[in-house]
């Protein structure tokens, strides 16, 4: 018997030559692309899940630096250090720089604040603090400052002739005073929340309860403000209120005139439906964009005395 195949013989030949047709391997295409639609949505909302959770952990970690001031210094950070000069019983002019930079030592970031203090004790004109400080403490954003879902770089051009550096992902609740109520004093000393022009608020001001106040938000990722976690003015940077929904978009809503920023003050968020929030006993809670109006704007109180219902 021959051990060589008659390669010439009909069955094999057959057999050899047997491979996938143009439409099975069409199918087994669309087989693949079927699968990689199925999985990829899956694995998006995981991985927006694992962001979510990264923003819950700043917030958390920034209102536990907002607690422990509280406990060092009797009273929370100012919003705004000093005051621009336009309200009654307030210094004429003071700094600018926001509540974020002064719980800086309670974040681990001690470094970046004694050189903030250092360039801010060499510069004579209060109210060129922290903005024309040289050099700038706020290149880079410290990580407890920014969203994982951000797309925002954390510098960029902006519009009022200020660094453009420092960008962050979240501001401090002013209260429910915004662009409504106008550029004054209502909005800046003399609003509901818990940051305010050169004012400290005690915990013992805080009579609507520490679980039902917020005390720091999300903002959406815009050109203008420019988010910069270490500047503070109302309804703009690092302050923001609960006067516009949640999500209103930049210029939409009711907005501050162009010659104040045109700024609408409104907390909002990367993630899809709504924003992520700290309250000031340091819990975390994601609000639904939907939320009832009226809701919305009694949590950015401290001492509304009215009943309120968390969503």
């Amino acid at each position: 018997m021959s051990i060589f195949f008659n390669w010439c013989e009909p069955g094999i030949a057959r057999r050899l030559r047997r491979g996938f047709t143009l439409v099975e391997l069409l199918v087994v295409i669309a087989i693949i692309a079927t699968l990689i639609g199925l999985l990829l949505p899956a694995v998006q909302t995981a991985r927006e899940a694992a962001r979510r959770s990264a923003c819950s952990n700043n917030l958390k970690q920034t209102a536990l630096g907002f607690e422990l001031h509280e406990s060092s210094q009797k009273a929370y950070p100012a919003g705004r250090e000093g005051s621009d000069g336009g309200c009654p019983a307030q210094p004429a002019m003071g700094e600018n720089t926001s509540s974020f930079v002064h719980i800086l030592p309670y974040i681990e970031q001690k470094a970046l604040y004694d050189t903030y203090v250092q360039a801010a004790k060499a510069e004579p004109v209060k109210g060129n603090v922290p903005h024309k400080l040289s050099p700038l403490p706020f290149n880079e954003t410290p990580g407890a400052f920014r969203c994982p879902s951000s797309t925002k770089p954390t510098s960029g051009t902006v519009t009022d002739g200020k660094p453009g550096v420092g960008f962050g992902s979240y501001a401090m609740s002013q209260g429910h005073h915004g662009p409504t109520f106008g550029t004054g004093c209502m909005g800046k000393n003399l609003n509901t929340g818990m940051a305010l022009y050169s004012k400290k608020i005690k915990r013992r001001e805080v009579i609507d309860g520490t679980t039902k106040t917020l005390l720091v938000g999300e903002v959406l990722d815009c050109t203008q403000p420019a988010n910069r976690f270490w500047f503070a003015i109302r309804f703009q940077d690092s302050m923001r209120s609960t006067d516009n929904p949640i999500n209103t978009p930049w210029g939409a809503g009711v907005c501050l005139p162009a010659a104040n920023g045109g700024a609408n003050g409104a907390f909002g968020s990367p993630h899809p439906g709504g924003a992520m929030f700290a309250m000031v006993d340091g819990s975390v809670r994601f609000l639904d964009e939907g939320i009832d109006l009226t809701t919305y704007r009694l949590l950015g109180q401290r001492a509304s005395a009215e009943v309120k219902s968390l969503p």
